[in-house]
């Protein structure tokens, strides 16, 4: 189960960069503003003060709710061994679904493998290091008020702080002939005043940045598609228009002109959309396996076979490639060049894993990014096979350190599958 239960479970999940960094911004900003807010708007003294503070209160409490549970919900797993009751036939089976060999099932509709938490996820999202863990099927609507209520507070808290410091700064000039009055205003020593500008800066950069990630989500809502579906859309569209394999070459263009667009089977218009995430209580509808609406002429695993169609055509173009020059894995590889070290796929940073090479190691490669290649080891013998099965022979590397071969489809497939990938080189580059 991907929530934390216990005490145990919600210590491992908190004792991460990712929730400490996003903790100490959100408790500095609640704290140094609740002190401004209690001093120079004591509550006892007005209506309006209590009324202001008890705002400031209640987003605080969102805030915290709404991530703690987003972050301890976690996004719902897809049960080890799973596989659906309404296909027995197993060839069906592997023509309509993806085959984890980690999780040892199919995946279900609309979730992914993810690496960092070395499960399948339901209707994954993408891995937030922010969280420690995915947003996906049971922990997406919390995540996107989490996203609404941040920035919110924050702007609050700025204009709090923005008001301190500029009567703090600019008083005397307004007063140079007069007392400074009797009333409750704290004035802020220079320390003070920095504190307030880190305060402010915090405050200003968490509205922007989470401020755009909100609409980002609420996008995807909207059309009711995560990050990653997204992307297999535009796959799927761009497949269809260049006829990769026997199965659209038969598609004819329309008549307006233009080549087949894929049909996305769960987008139901906006309000039915936005109405599978949000609602009052934030928790999910359904059990994220296999039990989504679909739109009208919409079959149940059409996206699912679609990804099935894009793996083959994945491994139609993958290149067998040979180690030359060993990779540790580090950070920044600045011996393979100062545009190799700076330059890396932004996943390396928030989901996938770099891969730690040898000389002779062979492997096979799917991706490309610039300066970096993404592939698979080859395991030859059995005793290795426990290391592919941790995900741990799949990752990027920079592309200075392999030197690539052809390598035909079924062979990679094969490698793909589980076999042991091991082809004749058929010409070397």
């Amino acid at each position: 189960d991907s929530s934390c239960r216990t005490a145990k479970q919600r210590l491992r999940r908190v004792l991460h960069w990712g929730p400490l960094i996003a903790l100490f911004i959100i408790f500095y900003i609640a704290i140094y503003t609740s002190r401004l807010l209690l001093i120079w708007w004591p509550p006892l003294k007005s209506h309006s003060n209590l009324l202001h503070v008890a705002v400031y209160a209640l987003e605080y409490y969102l805030v915290m709710s709404t991530y703690l549970k987003a972050m301890f919900w976690g996004p719902g797993f897809v049960p080890i061994g799973w596989r659906p009751i309404d296909l027995t036939d197993d060839q069906q089976l592997k023509s309509l679904l993806q085959w984890c060999s980690i999780c040892k099932g199919y995946k279900a509709p609309r979730s992914h493998h993810c690496s960092r938490c070395g499960r399948c996820v339901t209707k994954m999202d993408h891995h937030c290091p922010w969280i420690n863990a995915c947003v996906g099927h049971r922990n997406h609507a919390q995540f996107t008020y989490f996203l609404l209520f941040a920035p919110l507070g924050c702007l609050h808290s700025a204009v709090i702080v923005s008001y301190c410091v500029y009567y703090t700064l600019f008083y005397p000039f307004y007063h140079q002939d007069s007392e400074f009055p009797t009333e409750d205003y704290a004035m802020m020593n220079l320390w003070e005043v920095l504190l307030a500008f880190f305060c402010l800066g915090l405050a200003l950069g968490t509205t922007i940045a989470v401020g755009a990630l909100f609409f980002v989500q609420l996008k995807s809502i909207l059309r009711n598609r995560t990050g990653i579906e997204f992307w297999i859309c535009d796959k799927a569209d761009y497949r269809l228009e260049c006829r990769h394999d026997s199965m659209t070459a038969h598609l004819s263009i329309d008549e307006a002109g233009q080549p087949p667009k894929f049909q996305y089977p769960y987008d139901l218009g906006r309000m039915r959309n936005f109405k599978q995430v949000i609602n009052w209580s934030g928790r999910p509808v359904g059990n994220g396996l296999d039990d989504w609406p679909l739109a009208p002429d919409c079959g149940k695993y059409d996206l699912t076979k679609e990804q099935v169609l894009q793996k083959a055509h994945k491994a139609s173009t993958a290149v067998l490639a040979s180690v030359i020059r060993a990779y540790t894995g580090t950070r920044f590889p600045i011996s393979f060049g100062l545009r190799t070290a700076c330059c890396q796929p932004c996943s390396i940073w928030i989901e996938e894993k770099r891969l730690s090479l040898s000389p002779g190691q062979r492997l096979i490669v799917t991706r490309a990014h610039g300066e970096w290649l993404y592939g698979q080891l080859l395991l030859a013998d059995e005793q290795s096979q426990s290391a592919r099965d941790a995900s741990a022979s799949r990752g990027w590397f920079p592309k200075k350190c392999a030197m690539e071969h052809w390598i035909d489809s079924a062979a990679a497939t094969a490698g793909d599958n589980g076999g042991n990938g091991l082809v004749k080189d058929k010409k070397v580059q």
